[in-house]
């Protein structure tokens, strides 16, 4: 009995570990090396006009983009800097969730369940936070137009 208490604490205690290896590596990514894959930066930010930087898909720097709202439109601009600042915790999230979603597949594969079920179950795992993160990068486009 106290062996099986011993093995279920050791599994979660495991599971944690992982989940905070991959919160540390995710938040690397995401707010040290600023990765963004298909994501915008504010280059440049004046009362009249933002510059954003947008990237392609491996995150580097595909092009450049001004939005100069008119005068009835003002307050797009912060809106616009609103979602581009809150896109950081996105990436964040999401590349938490690739990451754990890898640990725990190798780990319940490991333990016998089968792959297809794994792969099935996790996969609406990656999809909410990728669902969140295509929303935000739509809006920003239909803003900047």
């Amino acid at each position: 009995m106290k062996e099986e208490t011993a093995g279920k604490v050791r599994r979660i205690l495991m599971r944690a570990v992982l989940l905070l290896v991959a919160l540390g590596i995710s938040y690397i990514f995401a707010y040290t090396f600023h990765y963004a894959p298909q994501g915008y930066e504010v280059v440049e930010k004046n009362e009249a006009e933002v510059l954003l930087q947008k990237n392609n898909s491996i995150g580097v720097e595909e092009e450049q983009l001004t939005f100069a709202p008119n005068d009835e439109q003002e307050w797009k601009v912060d809106y616009l800097l609103d979602l581009v600042n809150r896109q950081q915790s996105q990436y964040w999230i999401f590349f938490t969730t690739i990451l754990t979603t890898l640990f725990f597949v190798g780990a319940d594969v490991r333990k016998g369940e089968p792959l297809r079920k794994v792969l099935f179950f996790s996969g609406f795992y990656v999809l909410f936070s990728a669902l969140a993160l295509v929303q935000n990068w739509n809006t920003i486009k239909d803003i900047v137009g």
